[in-house]
């Protein structure tokens, strides 16, 4: 199955959807502002690795993933907006010298609230392995054999790999966080067939 073409269904039940939604208190508004990030760095993300740029694919990715997660824990609670106002007050804190009077809660807390702990430890930690630098992931993304390469051509398992991950993560984002809503409309199935069928790797 082409992800181009699932792609683009899914940027068109996104576009119908969105277009019509009404915010009602912060939560909701916060939670669409982190779908549209998770989509538009899944987006940036497959024109990269439909280009063979695959080495910063799984970097995005995790920024990405994060975002969803914290969607997901903003879906759950209203309180999780004061945690991630904290987190930012924090970080300007540690910009200007100051001590942090809370400590904001750790990544694999964040999953765990959000019911992915198996994310975590899982998907997740394979992202990191790019993001960190790790010499498996500088071999598989610069050696070609024994020589260190410039610019060879993308593994083709990696990326699709990669497609799917992106189709199925912004596919999810997008049916939670409409759900959360209330409002989705009969484009559902058919976005829910495009989640499947990444979730089984069936893009390329």
């Amino acid at each position: 199955m082409k992800s181009s073409e699932a792609w683009k269904d899914f940027e068109e039940v996104k576009r119908l959807n969105l277009q019509l939604v009404k915010f009602e208190n912060m939560q909701q508004k916060t939670a669409v502002l982190l779908l549209v990030r998770v989509t538009e760095l899944c987006s940036e993300t497959m024109l990269l690795v439909n280009q063979g740029c695959i080495c910063s694919a799984p970097i995005i990715l995790r920024s990405a993933l994060e975002s969803y997660i914290d969607m997901r824990c903003v879906i759950k609670s209203e309180r999780h907006l004061d945690e991630m106002r904290g987190s930012f007050q924090g970080y300007q804190s540690k910009k200007e010298g100051k001590k942090r009077n809370l400590q904001p809660m750790s990544i694999e807390s964040k999953f765990k609230f959000a019911g992915k702990l198996e994310a975590y430890r899982g998907i997740y930690a394979d992202l990191c392995l790019s993001a960190h630098g790790s010499i498996a992931i500088a071999v598989a993304d610069h050696a070609a054999g024994n020589d260190v390469s410039v610019g060879h051509e993308a593994d083709p398992v990696r990326k699709r790999l990669y497609l799917n991950h992106i189709i199925f993560l912004a596919s999810t984002a997008l049916i939670e966080c409409l759900t959360f809503l209330g409002f989705i409309d009969s484009q559902e199935e058919g976005l829910i067939k495009i989640k499947q069928n990444a979730e089984q790797g069936l893009y390329e």
